[in-house]
């Protein structure tokens, strides 16, 4: 393996051009991951819409440190947050589309 040596300037990384794209890529990602789940065998329960969005959100918020960005880490830790609910919503959506 080749050894590059270490960085000589701060990396930065930025995948998202704004907020209008960051959210587009939320809800493909979303439907993805809904889609994988659901290839599974998962179905989402009423937990799943409700409680693991608040947990990501102070996951965010508190354990990885966005409350030290104000308030664009309030709006990380709210769009983190809103894909794992748009995630669990698309695959309760299958779920319900399957069973009607």
């Amino acid at each position: 393996m080749t050894d590059f040596g270490a960085l000589t300037h701060e990396l930065e990384h930025t995948p998202y051009r704004d907020l209008r794209h960051h959210l587009a890529k939320l809800v493909t990602y979303s439907r993805m991951s809904a889609d994988d789940l659901a290839a599974g065998g998962r179905r989402a329960s009423w937990s799943d819409l409700t409680l693991r969005p608040a947990a990501r959100f102070w996951r965010e918020y508190l354990l990885h440190g966005s409350v030290f960005d104000g308030r664009l880490g309030v709006i990380h830790a709210g769009v983190s947050a809103a894909g794992v609910f748009l995630k669990y919503a698309f695959l309760w959506e299958r779920g319900e589309q399957r069973g009607a």
